[in-house]
């Protein structure tokens, strides 16, 4: 039984648009994703999000850590300007591919880091173009927030990966259930407020910011860990890195080929 609407709203957020229907739109095109996204490598006056450098740099650290004792094809969704997988690259004999959305990120990649020891594919998380049972081990970092469907997402995961293959995955989520309620009731609270303030021509402070950042969705650990067993993995909440009203969860999620109830 998949989730109903009522428990979508009490798992999860939208912010940075009023609208999950134009994710996709928003990260195919050049100059959105592109200015932003680099956490640790632009200046901290000229990056929104410097207040979370240290968490990721701890994940990144975590992730390659797991992907050390990952043999054989390891896939990585949403690879972006190759933050890991560049650096998977350089000590990896086995088959590395990159995939992500975004064709200008793709174009940062190739110039910053050229090619070498990987396969750089443009395409949809949703749609990924591989074989069944083709990855032991698929990373989808700082990937799933900006992603309408994780069902679909994780599902592809499920049919890509091997029996046994591992599944690196994380979530942007307040780690308290409290919070991701007191955040949805702000959201609601300042939508209609934005609503009214443009009929006069002003805006909220922090919507710009908010818009800069693209459209992302903030999401359960809980009904996370729910989709990933519904879809036949056996799943471990790896680590946490944040307070309480900010941060990331990284799983690892071992795919056992069961097929969705």
């Amino acid at each position: 039984m998949k989730p109903s609407e009522t428990d979508r709203i009490k798992t999860s957020i939208l912010i940075g648009s009023r609208d999950a229907s134009n994710m996709k739109r928003y990260f195919q095109k050049d100059g959105t994703v592109v200015k932003w996204w680099n956490p640790e490598g632009m200046k901290p006056h000229k990056n929104p999000l410097f207040p979370l450098l240290p968490f990721y740099r701890k994940e990144k650290k975590d992730v390659l850590e797991i992907c050390a004792s990952t043999d054989g094809p390891i896939l990585e969704v949403g690879c972006g300007d190759g933050r890991i997988s560049s650096l998977l690259a350089k000590y990896r004999d086995d088959p590395l591919v990159g995939v992500d959305i975004s064709r200008e990120m793709l174009r940062k990649y190739v110039e910053r880091e050229g090619i070498s020891g990987l396969q750089l594919i443009h395409c949809d998380a949703e749609n990924l173009p591989f074989k069944d049972d083709s990855f032991n081990g698929m990373i989808c970092i700082q990937t799933l927030v900006h992603l309408p469907n994780a069902e679909v997402v994780i599902d592809e995961s499920s049919r890509i990966l091997r029996d046994g293959g591992k599944l690196i995955l994380d979530i942007n989520t307040p780690n308290s259930p409290r919070v991701l309620r007191l955040l949805s009731l702000v959201r609601s609270l300042s939508d209609r407020l934005e609503s009214v303030l443009k009929l006069i021509r002003l805006q909220l402070p922090f919507t710009t910011l908010r818009n800069k950042l693209g459209p992302a969705i903030l999401r359960n650990t809980r009904f996370v860990t729910l989709i990933l067993e519904r879809y036949g993995f056996n799943v471990r909440l790896y680590a946490t890195y944040g307070g309480s009203t900010a941060g990331f969860a990284l799983f690892v999620a071992t795919n056992k080929k069961h097929s969705p109830l």
